[in-house]
């Protein structure tokens, strides 16, 4: 009787021993491995499935080449389900298992600047992509993308059209880093909010500044044109004239720049209010033949660009056309 009840812990025992000697420590890397086949192969499904179930085997195995091998295969299964699957919501949540389950590791910052480029660019979500930014601005981290997170920031904001905390938080990075490899665009962003904010007088001053300290920039290409777009706002058609000219050489999309010239010599033609007009421009009794003088709508600072010379507009220089000719022979 005491045998049969020992029978049961005996079998444990041996069921014990057998599992010890023939269990394989590193077996969910036939998951792992099959995964990356599958991946090579571009059968996304069947590869995301076998990342999956390699978590859930390393897992039983707590050693430091499991979790390695675990914070690969979470990467590589969000991957692939935000790249190749679409399912961006199911990649966030093996993105937060990372920084939940491993806080400490190196792909716990990948995976928030991961989630939290989703959240921005995909899921139209700023206000948690911000959240996420600002805890790993927090954290402190060196990785050098959190350094930069900054200009994330902004534009995230700028999205949520917050543009009073755009500019604010714009100036102030502006101010500590105007060395800064992102410090173009996000002066181009402040310019951007004033214009959105219909305070053109502001923006056409931070398109300047943009072309003073940057000179060089991909922005500051943009920022010519959109001086002019200021300047056109603001019924300065001279300067808006003479900064589209200048804009039209580096402009990336040269026909806009030649619609916006077209629509501002019209109208200067067409305005009625000669004080709209520049001085030089308005008609004089006792100096017709003035020259108007030399228009530079940017920094005197501003390197390698010539002022240009706008055209005098004369609402009387027009030639009649032929049905104004016919109608003033019926007058006489």
């Amino acid at each position: 009787m005491s045998i049969l009840r020992l029978l049961p812990l005996v079998l444990l025992f041996v069921l014990a021993a057998l599992v010890i000697q023939f269990y394989d420590p590193a077996h969910y890397m036939k998951f792992y491995k099959r995964g990356v086949a599958y991946y090579d192969a571009g059968d996304y499904e069947n590869a995301s499935t076998e990342f999956l179930m390699t978590i859930s085997e390393a897992k039983l195995s707590d050693t430091d080449a499991s979790r390695e091998i675990i914070l690969d295969a979470y990467m590589m299964a969000a991957e692939i389900l935000d790249m190749r699957l679409a399912r961006p919501l199911r990649a966030i949540e093996l993105y937060k298992d990372v920084w939940k389950n491993y806080p400490a590791s190196e792909e716990s910052i990948k995976a928030k600047l991961k989630a939290a480029s989703l959240y921005r660019q995909k899921l139209s979500k700023p206000k948690e992509a911000i959240s996420l930014y600002k805890g790993l601005l927090e954290q402190k981290a060196k990785n050098p993308q959190v350094i930069a997170l900054q200009y994330e920031i902004i534009a995230s904001y700028l999205k949520m059209h917050e543009f009073e905390q755009v500019i604010s938080d714009g100036r102030s990075f502006l101010e500590q880093s105007p060395q800064n490899p992102d410090a173009a665009d996000i002066q181009f962003a402040i310019a951007d909010s004033f214009v959105y904010l219909e305070q053109y007088d502001k923006a056409l001053e931070e398109y300047l500044s943009l072309i003073r300290k940057y000179p060089e920039s991909y922005r500051a290409n943009l920022g010519r044109f959109e001086a002019g777009n200021c300047y056109l706002k603001l019924g300065k058609y001279a300067q808006a004239l003479a900064a589209f000219k200048i804009a039209l050489k580096d402009y990336p999309n040269p026909q806009i720049v030649q619609l916006r010239i077209k629509e501002t010599k019209a109208r200067m033609k067409d305005s009625k209010n000669p004080d709209s007009l520049p001085f030089w421009a308005r008609k004089k009794k006792n100096n017709k033949d003035a020259a108007p003088p030399i228009i530079n709508p940017f920094p005197e600072d501003s390197p390698n660009y010539k002022p240009v010379r706008p055209v005098v507009v004369d609402d009387n220089s027009a030639k009649p056309t032929k049905k104004s000719d016919k109608q003033d022979k019926k007058a006489d």
